[in-house]
């Protein structure tokens, strides 16, 4: 059973854009799937990895287009992106100093600045990018 379900609320009718929210959803799923099965210890490094690839590769194509669009809130949206990361990259640290990073602890901090993030930030891009011919 999903976890995170694509809707309405989710989408910012930008199409790259919900195309890799949606592979977002898929990550915190695939984490919740193997933590119900009781492997969440297990495959939270990689998840870790998953995510903080998945993140560089999704900010760095949101910030291109915001940053050709000449995007008046660019700096602002990329240091939220940048907060994210160091999020993410804490948790791979304390996994590699020894500390346990439990699978629900890494679902709900992806889940929540998901949810916020797109609902909250990525709305307020999307009239202007669209303004700027973006679908």
């Amino acid at each position: 059973m999903a976890l995170l379900v694509w809707n309405e609320s989710l989408t910012i009718d930008i199409q790259s854009m919900d195309f890799q929210h949606k592979h977002w959803i898929r990550l915190i799923n695939e984490l919740h799937e193997a933590m119900l099965q009781g492997k969440g210890s297990q495959v939270i490094d990689q998840t870790l990895d998953n995510a903080l690839g998945y993140a560089r590769l999704h900010f760095a194509a949101e910030e291109r287009l915001l940053s050709e669009s000449g995007y008046p809130t660019y700096e602002q949206h990329k240091k939220l992106h940048g907060h994210f990361v160091d999020k993410i990259l804490r948790l791979k640290n304390r996994l590699n100093e020894g500390h346990t990073v439990l699978a629900m602890e890494l679902i709900t901090e992806m889940r929540a600045w998901l949810t916020q993030h797109i609902q909250q930030v990525d709305r307020q891009y999307a009239p202007f990018l669209k303004q700027k011919g973006v679908a």
